[in-house]
């Protein structure tokens, strides 16, 4: 989906998020009906559809639950993943050398309004993401700084 943005095509990415995820027809039903929500920039204004910017994709995670369990939907932030895994040397059959990475799957911190909280509440999250990777506060921090080279 992030393709998407770099030619100024507004997508959506679709996650179901579960330890083996089987329920791939809900998250696809769920992805249709937010979809038929978005407004397209030709489209006459329609209160109850959304417009996507170009610089914008839409990441959509669906719980791995029952669909009669999934309260709706939620728009959220991108909420901070955290990594239990270490990286393993391997060598193929080949003799080459290639790395594994292996552990649990991420945990998100359960930070109120973001897309882990939406989930552990049983609902579909949708969060609006643009390809802006800068850190602010640390590029200020940089800036204005006295630093000799």
């Amino acid at each position: 989906a992030l393709e998407g943005i770099v030619h100024q095509i507004p997508a959506m990415a679709v996650s179901l998020v579960g330890r083996s995820p089987s329920r791939y027809a809900m998250a696809a039903a769920w992805a249709h009906r937010i979809f038929a929500r978005w407004r397209k920039p030709w489209e006459e204004r329609d209160e109850s559809r959304f417009e996507i910017p170009s610089s914008s994709i839409l990441s959509v995670n669906v719980p791995d639950i029952d669909p009669q369990e999934i309260k709706g939907v939620s728009f959220t932030s991108q909420g901070r993943s955290i990594y239990h895994q270490s990286v393993q040397e391997m060598v193929d059959p080949w003799g080459g050398t290639y790395y594994w990475i292996h552990g649990e799957l991420p945990q998100g911190e359960l930070t109120p309004g973001s897309d882990f909280q939406a989930i552990a509440d049983k609902y579909v999250s949708v969060s609006p993401l643009q390809m802006q990777f800068t850190d602010g506060a640390t590029l200020e921090y940089l800036r204005a700084g006295k630093w000799e080279f």
